[in-house]
């Protein structure tokens, strides 16, 4: 009699990560790149990125690509990732934060129009985190950060005359 021999593999539920996402900002949004390691023999993996949807290839165990998410809404953004074979489905998820706008800075003192006496305390308000630059013309009078409450606070060198100063920030995102 004679010996009948079958050699065959058992998959494993294929193994998807996503890559620790980067913030979505007003610099990234229309091109946010999206990694993570995969199973090459799982093939496609299939990601979702808030509401929107894509598939991309697993090659040498990795996968990249680029989705703009400029129609999100901001705030937290779940990205998933997920990947099939016929044991079954591997998934895995990350979440992050869709921060493209600065909140408005407001200077509130001293006061438009308002007298006031040499080197002026300059205050606002403003997005927590935030930088905040002053300037007359085009030199920097002060800076300050945003505290948590939304408040900020700068002292000036400003002496007797009439000053206009103009503010600018930029939030933790690089939002301006």
């Amino acid at each position: 009699s004679t010996a009948d021999t079958t050699t065959f593999d058992i998959a494993n539920v294929p193994t998807v990560t996503v890559a620790t996402p980067a913030p979505i900002t007003a610099a990234n949004q229309a091109t946010y790149v999206v990694t993570g390691t995969c199973t090459s023999s799982a093939g496609l993996v299939s990601l979702s990125v808030g509401t929107l949807a894509t598939s991309v290839t697993c090659a040498a165990g990795t996968y990249t690509t680029a989705i703009n998410v400029s129609a999100l809404p901001e705030g937290t953004v779940a990205i998933v990732a997920a990947q099939t074979n016929l044991t079954g489905t591997g998934t895995d998820s990350k979440n992050t934060t869709k921060d493209t706008i600065a909140l408005p800075v407001v200077v509130t003192a001293p006061d438009n129009g308002a007298t006031v006496a040499p080197n002026p305390t300059i205050t606002g308000t403003g997005e927590p985190g935030a930088t905040v630059t002053v300037k007359e013309g085009g030199t920097v009078v002060c800076t300050a950060t945003v505290e948590a409450d939304g408040t900020w606070t700068c002292a000036s060198s400003l002496g007797a005359g009439t000053h206009t100063l103009s503010s600018t920030q930029v939030d933790p995102l690089g939002n301006v």
